[in-house]
């Protein structure tokens, strides 16, 4: 997972010069690393299934982010921090199902959801 943050951060700057391939293929890219991850990680096929589309929602919101960057071919810094932190909410999923015992159902809290208790 080494280096996700410079590549979300060089995808935007992409976007933003017009490169509407960038963020997409970046958007793939960490589908699939984060899918190998979760499946060594996470042996409960109903665990792994719940994380997989709190992933699928960060990813989606990414290629969002990526494709409005392109069409206005302009990064804001409020736009570039979300990007930026992508990949720290897409680690956090695996890593508090990871690191909790078994017997705590809690949901993990994500940064950008104020709704989770």
């Amino acid at each position: 997972m080494s280096g996700v943050t410079n590549r979300l951060i060089e995808a935007a700057r992409r976007a933003s010069q017009g490169d509407t391939a960038a963020g997409g293929a970046l958007v793939e890219s960490l589908r699939q690393q984060h899918r190998a991850a979760l499946a060594v990680l996470v042996l409960g096929e109903t665990a792994r299934a719940a994380i997989d589309r709190e992933l699928e929602e960060v990813l989606a919101e990414g290629k969002r982010l990526y494709d409005g960057t392109a069409m206005l071919r302009e990064l804001t810094p409020r736009t570039l921090d979300i990007i930026s932190s992508l990949g720290e909410r897409l680690c956090a999923p695996n890593v508090c199902r990871c690191a909790k015992p078994a017997w705590n159902k809690k949901p993990f809290h994500r940064g950008d959801r104020a709704d989770r208790h």
